[in-house]
């Protein structure tokens, strides 16, 4: 099942991981402030500011790449319901990339994040049945 997850994962979510690695990089000469920024709101809670923490890690993009520190803050995020965060893990747990691959634990969080109709998991879950 990992190579199925594997093609398919990357596929989509490279698309949404990117647009928004995009996004936050091209902060510019403000990079450093919205880092510092991002990282304080992370630490106080904030599932939004903690689910692009976690982009930044997993993209290396502003930050050294820690795949383990994405994981960490996407953990946090997709705790508190963050759709985005759960996808981010649904991904990362299917192709094993920073976390021990389990197809269960991929389910799981893309299920919960399709469930709040984020279209990405929805996709990937769907592409997933079609090769069943």
């Amino acid at each position: 099942m990992k190579s199925k997850y594997l093609f398919f994962s990357v596929c989509l979510a490279l698309g949404s991981i990117l647009a928004d690695t995009h996004l936050l990089y091209s902060m510019g000469t403000e990079h450093a402030d919205k880092l510092s920024e991002l990282r304080y709101k992370s630490g106080h809670g904030d599932a939004e500011a903690q689910y692009k923490l976690g982009v930044l890690y997993a993209s290396g993009k502003g930050l050294t790449q820690d795949y383990s520190q994405a994981i960490k803050w996407w953990h946090l995020a997709a705790d508190q319901g963050n759709a985005e965060a759960q996808y981010s893990l649904g991904v990362m747990y299917g192709t094993g990339n920073g976390v021990k691959q389990d197809d269960s634990e991929s389910d799981n969080w893309l299920q919960l994040s399709a469930k709040q109709g984020y279209a990405p998991a929805q996709k990937l879950l769907n592409k997933l049945k079609e090769k069943q």
